[in-house]
This record gives structure tokens, sequence and C-alpha cells, in this order.
């Protein structure tokens, strides 16, 4: 597992990972484990409608019935099939996962990436993608749930944070230079 390469994404509710971990898979040949795919994947395995509060719910129930380590083996066992040696993880919420990640990766380059966006554009995207429009203080209410509230803890210990307003290229050259290529 020497030659391993590991990125976390963190950051708010439509803030820009999925676009990142996209492209960041494409520019270095990445596995991806979405853990908000996973969840959906656990609400429909148990029937549960797929609202914003039922995943939230649902995931911070299964992180705690399960812990860190079960809770990152199972999704990467249903995202990618198995450990491989390059893999970017969408949606990392708890330090607990991000300390998960970093002790299977021991070996290997583990990199941990905020994403951060104003409030503005978040609401855009959400009431774009969503079909359930929100205002400003609903989407205050989603942050507040505490499965969201592990994000800021992991602002304060990542390697960088992406401007999510910007295209994905744009931050690259930060991430090849953490990684030391040019």
């Amino acid at each position: 597992m020497e030659n391993n390469l590991w990125i976390g994404l963190s950051g708010k509710k439509c803030s820009g990972k999925s676009f990142f971990a996209n492209a960041l898979a494409s520019q270095f040949g990445l596995g991806i484990v979405r853990f908000g795919d996973f969840v959906r994947h656990l609400a429909d395995l148990e029937k549960i409608e797929e609202t914003v509060e039922n995943l939230q719910e649902l995931g911070q129930k299964k992180f705690d019935e399960m812990g860190a380590n079960l809770f990152l083996n199972s999704a990467v066992e249903w995202a990618v099939g198995d450990i491989t040696s390059r893999i970017i993880f969408d949606g990392v919420r708890h330090i607990a996962t991000w300390d998960a990640i970093k002790s299977i990766n021991r070996k290997g380059t583990s990199l941990l990436f905020y994403v951060d966006v104003e409030e503005s554009e978040r609401l855009r995207r959400w009431n774009l993608r969503s079909s359930t429009s929100l205002i400003k203080n609903q989407l205050a209410n989603v942050d507040k749930h505490p499965v969201e509230k592990g994000s800021e803890e992991l602002k304060k210990i990542s390697n960088a944070i992406l401007d999510g307003a910007l295209l994905p290229e744009k931050n690259i050259s930060l991430i090849n230079h953490l990684l030391k290529i040019d």
C-alpha cells in the first residue's frame, strides 16, 4: 500500500464536493466512494423515504451503530468492491471517519480537502438540483444537524481549502503542489 493516494473531500451540502470528486477522479485515476450515495443505498434497503432529514438521521444512526471503521469499510465495499490504492472519499462528515481513512492508509498518502463556497451559492445550487426549494434559514437548519457539524471540525484539519465557486481545474494546481506533481 506504499503508493496509495486517498483523498477526502469535506464541506457543507451543495459546496461542490461531488463536482470536485469527479474532476479529481478523472485527473488522478481514483475510484470514488460517495458516502451520501451509500446512505441512499441503505435507505433503499430499509425502504426509508429519501428526504434530507431522513438521510441525515439514517447516516448518523448507521455511523453510530457501526462505528467509523465498519461504516467506512462497508461504504468502500459497496462503492468500489474493495480497498484499492487510489480512492477519493466524497462527503467525509466525521473526524472519526477521516481518522479511519488515515489509519487504513497509514503507509500511503492521505489528503483532506475542504470545499468551501458562499452560502448564497450553496442555496442556488440546492434549489437547482432539488425538488424541494429552500430559503436561507432552512439551509442553516440543514447545516445544524449533527451529521453536518463535523465538517466544520474537518475544515480546521484539512490540508487545504478549495474554492467551490471555481472550476475544479483552477484548484488542481494546489493539489498537484501538495502531491509534489508538476
